[in-house]
């Protein structure tokens, strides 16, 4: 019997799917994994924290936007390597972080760009350490998270 099938079944038998954690001493585990059911008695009591949905389409568009200037919370040696990096690969998200304890000798970054479509983790790094060459000469080491941006479809 489908997943989908149960589903139903346990709907029509006042029974709803319920997470691991609103999991009580009245649910019964499901046997294909950790969500399980939950009588629920009158068809009036409600639970805010469980529904059920028909499943529905996502949309596949994304806007696409450049980030801002540097946070506030950057100090000066972390807002010059952002403003690198977004000067050079126009991130939609990036994320500059002094990991070495505020001596400014590793950092941690996570961008995600439009520039980075099509290219593979070892390629986006290459990217990245090319635009900041310079700096990383002078750092004990860098540490990198990368993603390429989705393609924005018009509706």
């Amino acid at each position: 019997m489908s997943l989908w099938r149960q589903i139903h079944e346990a709907v029509a038998r006042r029974l709803i799917v319920t997470s691991p954690a609103a999991d009580s001493a009245g649910a019964l585990r499901h046997a294909r994994g950790n969500w399980g059911y939950r009588y629920l008695g009158t068809p009036a009591v409600r639970v805010p924290t469980a529904s059920i949905s028909a499943p529905r389409g996502f949309s596949t568009s994304v806007a696409v936007r450049s980030v801002g200037p540097p946070p506030d919370h950057l100090n000066e040696d972390e807002a010059g390597v952002y403003l690198k990096l977004k000067e050079q690969l126009h991130p939609t998200r990036l994320e500059v972080q002094d990991i070495s304890g505020g001596c400014g000798s590793m950092y941690a970054v996570e961008i995600e760009s439009p520039k980075f479509r099509g290219l593979t983790t070892l390629k986006m790094h290459k990217q990245v350490q090319d635009v900041l060459v310079e700096e990383i000469k002078g750092w004990h080491g860098i540490q990198l998270k990368v993603k390429a941006t989705p393609i924005a479809i018009d509706d």
